[in-house]
């Protein structure tokens, strides 16, 4: 399966396709005990957003979406937290990232990361910056696997979440 996947900027027409595949990853988070996020974020706004500004990226098999990440290469919340972090030059952030039902347990997260990852080297980051639930133990192991650094639990306007950073450098 892995030889077969793909990475690609979304467009406006694939919003329906990663829609399902967020609201999927919103039910999933329900499923394992907790709410990340609230009903209906990331709404098609949010992802049209993130489109329009050249942040939306999918993975795919054939045409068929199997994950998708926002990728940023700033956040305001990050930088208010600037003490927090390691890596103090420019770094790149991965925001809703979800995987659809049908690929999950199938190690995409492994891929869709070296893509995200990948991007953000490619644009001269020296690092990433993600956040995640505090008891959203699936996404913290699979980012402890990757090197990424725990920073603790912070308040970001969103919430509290877990703050992470994995340097390149």
């Amino acid at each position: 399966m892995t030889s077969r996947l793909s990475f690609r900027k979304a467009t406006v027409s694939d919003i329906p396709g990663i829609k399902k595949i967020l609201d999927e990853a919103r039910e999933a988070q329900r499923q394992q005990g907790f709410t990340q996020w609230e009903e209906g974020y990331p709404s098609k706004g949010v992802i049209a957003a993130d489109i329009e500004s050249g942040r939306g990226y999918l993975l795919e098999e054939g045409t068929e979406i199997a994950a998708y990440s926002a990728i940023g290469f700033s956040d305001r919340e990050y930088e208010r937290l600037e003490n927090i972090w390691n890596h103090h030059g420019p770094y790149g952030v991965i925001h809703r990232t979800g995987i659809a039902d049908r690929y999950r347990g199938r190690h995409v997260s492994a891929i869709l990361f070296d893509f995200c990852e990948k991007v953000i080297r490619d644009n001269g980051a020296g690092a990433v910056r993600i956040d995640t639930g505090t008891n959203n133990r699936v996404m913290l192991h699979i980012l402890s696997k990757r090197g990424y650094i725990n920073h603790g639990v912070q308040n970001f306007i969103w919430g509290e979440r877990i703050a992470l950073e994995k340097t390149f450098t």
